[in-house]
């Protein structure tokens, strides 16, 4: 299971990547990784809806919100719903923690997405020197540099492709726990009848 905190901003790096063609790989890479995560956050949705029978409808409406923050809030109110009618402590307590680890890595997705590729100079060093190539925010992006212009946030392809495996287990626990919920509810339904 993900530790809750598997998707902070990163501390800046130290040494960026010797060609830029290397970020925009990892980026791309990044970018299908996420689009694979949101499917398996689509089927998660779809258990909350419809646990017992996946709807191509449900996932196909979850999927027409432009904003990642849109489709947690959906969830968000379908599992209240959800466990409303069907409580279970433990399980409601995993799918909190899943929508928050959602949330975390769709900022650093964001992050991803809206950055550009370009080389810096380290001016703290002895001697001004260049130290690579990096994923950051353009310098109109205020809210993504401070007031001297200083990125809040750089990515070499490493740290790309660290994020890349946690969001590749985020998307295998988000269907393992799509089958909890399913699960739950047939156990439930069993038990009714």
């Amino acid at each position: 299971m993900l530790d809750p905190n598997s998707f902070p901003r990163p501390a800046l790096p130290k040494q960026g990547d010797e060609t830029p063609d290397v970020l925009y790989h990892a980026v791309g890479r990044a970018l299908t990784h996420w689009e694979i995560a949101e499917q398996s956050y689509a089927t998660l949705f779809n258990s909350l809806v419809s646990p017992q029978a996946p709807l191509f409808a449900l996932q196909r409406a979850y999927g027409s919100l432009a904003a990642a923050r849109g489709r947690h809030d959906m969830s968000k109110i379908a599992a209240e719903v959800y466990f409303r009618d069907r409580p279970h402590e433990e399980l409601e307590k995993l799918l909190r923690r899943f929508l928050k680890l959602y949330s975390d890595a769709g900022a650093r997705r964001n992050e991803l997405a809206h950055g550009i590729v370009a080389g810096h100079l380290n001016p703290e060093a002895e001697q001004i020197k260049f130290t690579g190539y990096y994923l950051g925010p353009s310098n109109w992006n205020s809210n993504k540099r401070d007031e001297w212009l200083a990125a809040k946030y750089l990515y070499n392809s490493k740290m790309i492709d660290e994020y890349i495996e946690k969001v590749g287990i985020l998307a295998n626990q988000a269907y393992a726990v799509s089958k909890m919920l399913t699960d739950h509810y047939i156990g439930l339904s069993i038990l009714t009848e």
